[in-house]
């Protein structure tokens, strides 16, 4: 009877892909919250729930990386960056999450690399020169 019908609308909605893109939308937002508060664990948790949902959503996996590195969980994030660059190959901000993630690691070398990398992307153009500039004071001992 109307039990049946019920469920029948429930199962309906909840194959809905836009219920999985709203859904996201919520995960993105509350991880948002969280990394404001400085919980960068709950928030990486909650920006990977995002992508999961809807994986055209590269800003979750980039915020997911940032909290990543804020925790100095540094092989995770670059493993993020990694799939980031994969994923979205016009996105230089996986690129520069890369060269953080490999000098969290001390991989100064690809460090480096990575950040001339992201030279070449205009919105990431700025950062990597401070960036490269960071990393040849260092190694210049001054």
């Amino acid at each position: 009877g109307d039990d049946a019908i019920d469920q029948a609308g429930i199962d309906d909605l909840l194959n809905d892909p836009r219920i999985n893109n709203i859904v996201s939308l919520m995960r993105f937002a509350d991880g948002l919250r969280l990394m404001h508060d400085e919980k960068m664990a709950d928030a990486a948790r909650l920006f990977s729930e995002a992508f999961e949902l809807d994986t055209n959503r590269p800003l979750a996996l980039l915020r997911q990386g940032h909290c990543l590195i804020k925790n100095k969980q540094f092989g995770e994030a670059l493993d993020i960056a990694d799939i980031g660059r994969s994923l979205f190959p016009g996105k230089g901000e996986f690129t520069f999450l890369a060269a953080r993630a490999a000098f969290g690691l001390r991989r100064l070398d690809e460090s480096r690399a990575l950040a001339e990398l992201a030279l070449e992307y205009p919105q990431q153009r700025r950062s990597a020169e401070a960036f490269l500039a960071m990393i040849a004071k260092m190694q210049s001992g001054c």
